[in-house]
């Protein structure tokens, strides 16, 4: 064989030889390419069910907090209601002869304590 052919030959098996590369290199980007789609495709996934619970959560803390407001005004009603009632029957006492001073003492200090209740209640309210 002439020396022309054996480069020719030897041009044509390197040539072939980098198609074959350029092939596989092809080959290889396509499939990261379609990996990396899948894990964008799979963490949108991910993200989505993720902020689903997020929003149960924020759903179910903003419902419990409304009911512990609603029993915390109801409970704030009811000692309104008994304070009221205790000082009313304190100033009724007080116009009694023979009711002892320390009873109507005792009456102010449980509204009053029953006061201080409520304005922790009010205060919890507000967290």
């Amino acid at each position: 064989m002439s020396d022309c052919l054996k480069y020719q030959l030897l041009l044509v098996i390197i040539v072939g030889l980098c198609i074959t590369l350029l092939l596989l290199l092809a080959l290889i980007f396509y499939k990261v390419g379609r990996s990396k789609r899948r894990l964008a495709i799979e963490l949108e996934q991910r993200v989505h069910e993720r902020t689903k619970e997020l929003q149960k959560s924020v759903y179910s803390l903003q419902r419990s907090r409304a009911e512990r407001n609603f029993l915390l005004d109801a409970i704030s009603k009811r000692i309104n209601a008994s304070i009221a009632t205790m000082k009313g029957l304190g100033r009724i006492a007080l116009t009694y002869e023979n009711m002892p001073p320390e009873l109507v003492k005792n009456i102010d200090v449980t509204t009053d304590t029953l006061a201080d209740i409520l304005q922790q209640i009010a205060l919890e309210k507000k967290l």
